[in-house]
């Protein structure tokens, strides 16, 4: 997934993805801005919060330069959706990693 901006406007694309359980998805920040993912505890269901938790993967320091990358593995992880945050310039923008076919 690329982050970045322009102006006052942040950008994460795609914005919604699916995966198996196992896999990994990567941000990459494509330009100079700070990008913060933040998982939306208040939308996450208890098993997707737990098994983030459990995972280390709750929070992150922020991405503050060009080509910075996270990585999450889902290994293990139960289907469902995680909505999250990217924190930037301006209003957060939505996404979702959508593990399975549920």
């Amino acid at each position: 997934m690329l982050l970045s901006g322009r102006g006052d406007r942040t950008r994460v694309l795609p914005a919604h993805t699916q995966v198996e359980a196992g896999h990994l998805v990567q941000f990459r920040v494509m330009d100079g801005r700070v990008h913060r993912l933040r998982f939306d505890a208040g939308q996450l269901g208890a098993d997707e919060r737990t098994f983030l938790l459990r995972s280390g993967q709750a929070e992150f320091p922020p991405l503050v330069e060009r080509d910075a990358r996270l990585v999450l593995t889902f290994v293990d992880a139960p289907e469902g959706l995680y909505p999250f945050l990217i924190e930037g310039s301006g209003p957060p923008v939505e996404g979702s990693i959508r593990v399975g076919g549920r």
